[in-house]
């Protein structure tokens, strides 16, 4: 029994090992990029719910309508891929304008997430309509570069005096754009509530 139970271990032990083995030698060559639908959801959310719908049933506050995507991103440019056009217009928004949109999306809409949170938003954004490629995803997040964020520390209170007379005064922007985040705030116009975050 005892050399039924050390051959037993011993095959196991060097499964283990082997199984080990390949695994780093596998993420050296083939770095692990998580793709999480999840947070791509998440992330829509926070970043581009404020113009853009993925539910065909409501109508886009300012964006371009979401909801098929997926389908579309297929056809809008020759030798790209669906997904390499989401990201695309994600990273570059000028690159590409579909029929009467407007160019209104901040070019630096995605410089404060990572590369795998982006191809998670493209992944996510792929469900609309279709079903994304996780192996291209993964090929894709090595074509996204981290940004550094610049910050500005100084702040001229004249000028934010100045900005907040002419949003309540002259140039009564106040009437549009809500800086609440209560329900409805959105329906006439985006709310300002988080512009700060892509200037």
């Amino acid at each position: 029994m005892n050399i039924i139970l050390r051959l037993l271990l011993g095959s196991i032990g060097g499964s283990l090992l082997t199984a080990g083995c390949w695994l780093g030698a596998s993420t050296a060559y083939f770095p692990l990029t998580r793709i999480d639908l999840d947070e791509g959801r998440e992330l829509f959310a926070q970043h581009c719910a404020t113009c853009h719908n993925v539910d065909s049933q409501r109508q886009s506050s300012y964006g371009p309508d979401l909801s098929n995507i997926g389908v579309l991103a297929a056809q809008r440019t020759p030798n790209q891929s669906p997904q390499e056009y989401i990201l695309t217009s994600i990273l570059t928004p000028d690159a590409y304008r579909a029929p009467g949109a407007q160019a209104a999306m901040p070019a630096d809409i995605a410089s404060d997430l990572d590369p795998t949170q982006v191809v998670s938003l493209v992944g996510y954004l792929m469900t609309c309509g279709a079903t994304p490629n996780y192996n291209e995803l993964t090929q894709l997040a090595h074509r996204v570069t981290s940004k550094p964020h610049e910050t500005n520390s100084s702040i001229d209170f004249e000028q934010v005096d100045a900005g907040k007379q002419l949003y309540y005064g002259k140039g009564g922007c106040h009437q549009c754009h809500s800086l609440q985040a209560l329900p409805g705030s959105t329906l006439k116009a985006p709310s300002l509530l988080t512009a700060g975050n892509h200037s």
